[in-house]
């Protein structure tokens, strides 16, 4: 892995949940960490909330919703040493399609192309860091399409000259790890992130208005997350990625 990493968050609060540690070290040795979240548009007023996106609103606290949103992003990028960047995009819940949030719709295939093209030049405006996207590997019945839409931007990126890692997207990770559905071609590789779990689980507390219904059956923030952590990584704490590199190899090791 080289300098200045790219990690591309379908949402306002994926990366510090799942990959935190890793920015915070990035941040620690100067090397200026962007997290760009993707679904950040927010909805019109013209077009009124389907029944489904205004469950949501309430769950996370009535009011301006996004405002509140934002200001959770900024606080837990803060504390990661990150720049935050919001790119356009609606999430699922305001996006026409069904009501369940795992399966592709039509218009997911347009948003994908535009966004590919974004993210390109994005990764470009950049000078070409390394690039790092949820892994979504967890069943197409169990992982959400706004993951999967990022997830499979990947093949573009290399394409461009991209070096692509992916990272274990929580709680999906958690909930699906038995039935994970990882591309052959990648091999893993564990990160120490020992020191920096305290900032990851601060930044990540930050996202008051998503925890409960993340961790929802699964208990705690701090301990699921250091229970998930630290099973990577027996002794500390690690984290996990995904990319193309001889098989076989799986390392634990600092950057």
């Amino acid at each position: 892995m080289i300098a200045r990493p790219l990690f591309i968050s379908p949402h306002l609060d994926d990366v510090a949940l799942s990959c935190g540690g890793f920015v915070a070290q990035r941040a620690a040795v100067g090397d200026r960490p962007v997290v760009a979240t993707v679904f950040t548009r927010k909805p019109g007023r013209a077009v009124p909330l389907s029944p489904i996106a205004r469950s949501w609103h309430l769950a996370w606290g009535g009011g301006d919703v996004w405002r509140r949103r934002q200001q959770e992003d900024r606080a837990a990028c803060k504390i990661l040493g990150a720049k935050p960047v919001w790119l356009d995009y609606p999430d699922a819940i305001y996006r026409p399609r069904p009501e369940e949030f795992h399966q592709w719709h039509a218009t997911d295939t347009l948003l994908s192309k535009k966004l590919a093209r974004e993210l390109v030049a994005l990764w470009t405006h950049y000078d070409g860091p390394t690039v790092y996207l949820p892994l979504a590997a967890w069943g197409d019945s169990g992982t959400h399409i706004d993951h999967r839409i990022c997830s499979g931007m990947g093949t573009t990126l290399r394409k461009a000259g991209a070096e692509v890692w992916f990272y274990e997207d929580i709680p999906y990770a958690i909930h699906g790890r038995d039935r994970a559905e990882i591309d052959p071609r990648l091999s893993p590789r564990v990160i120490d992130v020992t020191q920096e779990l305290d900032a990851r689980l601060s930044a990540s507390a930050c996202y008051g208005s998503q925890l409960e219904s993340i961790f929802s059956g699964l208990g705690p923030l701090r301990e699921v997350i250091q229970r998930y952590a630290g099973a990577l990584l027996p002794g500390g704490y690690g984290e996990r990625f995904w990319g193309r590199r001889p098989a076989g190899i799986n390392c634990a090791s600092r950057q």
